[in-house]
């Protein structure tokens, strides 16, 4: 998924103190940047397993996705040890290149 970044003022950065009779400063309305990143996302229905931005430039490409599933797993054997031990967990996935390539493949029927 494509994730765009929030330049977010939060309360206390937009306080300040002006004279009797001054206006109060103009404002910046919050709009969408034009930084957009590739984040990762895994989810079971208890919420997020593991998530992880990918680099700048970077496609997801097999090597690049298997290293993903690396971290993957110790997530999962972090974040759901009982889908672990029993070895229940699953990972559906899409036809992605990246997905069906016979690195993943192997890598996947290995582990």
């Amino acid at each position: 998924m494509w994730v765009y970044g929030y330049n977010v003022e939060i309360k206390m950065q937009s306080l300040q103190w002006i004279g009797k009779g001054s206006s109060p400063p103009k404002r910046a309305w919050l709009s969408r940047s034009k930084i957009k990143v590739m984040m990762v996302v895994f989810f079971d229905w208890k919420g997020i397993v593991h998530h992880e931005f990918v680099p700048c430039g970077q496609m997801v490409n097999k090597q690049l996705y298997q290293k993903v599933l690396v971290r993957l797993r110790d997530a999962v054997h972090r974040k759901r040890p009982e889908l672990w031990e029993k070895q229940t967990w699953m990972l559906h996935h899409n036809n992605e290149p990246a997905h069906v390539s016979l690195l993943i493949c192997s890598y996947l029927a290995k582990h």
